[in-house]
């Protein structure tokens, strides 16, 4: 069972009864600069969100229909209202707690954890068996729900009925709609003068882009490009030259053991970033072979780590030996010794003078 499969009681409290109403965004990402709108723009934006969307006791996800009425009028439920408000019921006993009410990461537990739970309105998500930048499939958003996320606060929920699993995902799916949505029509409307109001035309183009994006995800799913090759001390070995000469010891240094390095930048949701320990085992985006084939191939949405699909494309099977290094780290199974090429150590010797002169300036030395 995960780590919140046990009594309601060991999760955190939060209110069963939806909120009133959702709350516009006070900043945009990604540097969450403040939001200035007039009272007018923010009114628009906000009946525009409730069509679409309806309110929290009421969620819909409404879509630009094929029928031949135009505007607002020609809308249809993507998904039937009674199944969101189910799912809302779900969500705010299951997951507010850490995903917060308005599904946006801030639960009464988010500020005890590390890393931090996601911010659903984002629409992004890191761990998809799609390419990089591409929605996840609902596959996968039931797969991290069943499965959990290890080395993180988010448990698996393994004992959730099938049909609340769908639910719970439906909600989530309209929580994401929304936010994005609404983070589009945010930045829309602070390009109009106080005058101008959005675009009908503009808007229901943008929910439009939004929709074809979750619908083409579900074609997008990658495969590996070549059979996964038996487990052996080779494969083992080639991986960890790889691992040093296409830069993956950049971020995961050496050892492996990420969290020894520097800072490695922010994600999507302006948190700091430092590279896995893969050491430590607890690979957040699933253990399964064809788990890291896919997190090395395309990379983590929303974060520093890069997709190597393109890079290593001429060269199919290193992606599978350094899955098996991953592996290898990650179990702490024996590791071949490797000659490194001597312009890599040297390079990395450089790399690591430099971030101790970074760290500790000489004397008299500032940073801007």
């Amino acid at each position: 069972m995960g780590g919140c499969s046990g009594p309601d009681a060991l999760l955190p409290v939060v209110p069963l009864e939806p909120p009133p109403k959702y709350p516009l965004r006070k900043v945009l990402p990604p540097e969450n600069k403040p939001v200035e709108l007039s009272a007018a723009h923010q009114q628009q934006i906000d009946s525009y969100l409730t069509q679409f969307f309806g309110t929290p006791a009421h969620p819909l996800l409404r879509i630009p229909s094929d029928d031949e009425a135009e505007g607002t009028a020609a809308l249809k439920d993507l998904i039937p209202p009674e199944h969101l408000a189910e799912g809302g019921r779900i969500y705010r006993r299951r997951c507010a707690g850490c995903h917060g009410v308005y599904g946006d990461g801030n639960g009464p537990a988010a500020a005890y954890l590390n890393p931090k739970p996601r911010d659903y309105r984002r629409g992004i998500y890191k761990f998809t068996s799609t390419p990089y930048g591409s929605k996840p499939r609902r596959a996968d958003l039931k797969l991290t729900i069943r499965r959990g996320a290890i080395g993180t606060s988010m448990p698996a929920f393994r004992w959730l009925p099938e049909e609340e699993l769908e639910r719970l995902v439906d909600y989530i799916l309209h929580v994401s709609y929304r936010g994005e949505l609404e983070e589009a029509l945010l930045f829309m409307a602070a390009d109009l003068d106080e005058d101008e109001s959005l675009d009908e035309e503009e808007v229901l183009a943008r929910l439009n882009f939004i929709h074809q994006r979750w619908q083409q995800a579900q074609r997008q799913r990658v495969v590996p490009l070549t059979p996964e090759p038996p487990y052996t001390p080779e494969t083992i070995a080639k991986g960890k030259l790889a691992f040093f000469v296409k830069g993956c010891v950049k971020c995961h240094g050496p050892d492996g053991r990420g969290h020894t390095q520097a800072n490695v930048g922010k994600d999507a949701w302006g948190h700091t970033v430092k590279a896995a320990d893969i050491t430590s085992g607890m690979l957040h985006g699933g253990r399964r072979p064809l788990d890291i084939y896919r997190r090395i191939f395309s990379g983590i949405n929303g974060t520093p780590m890069p997709a190597f699909g393109n890079q290593l494309a001429q060269e199919p099977e290193t992606v599978w030996h350094l899955v098996h290094f991953v592996i290898a780290l990650a179990n702490q199974d024996p590791i071949p010794e490797v000659k490194i090429p001597e312009e890599v150590l040297k390079q990395l010797e450089a790399d690591a003078a430099a971030r101790a002169q970074e760290n500790h300036p000489a004397e008299g030395e500032t940073h801007p």
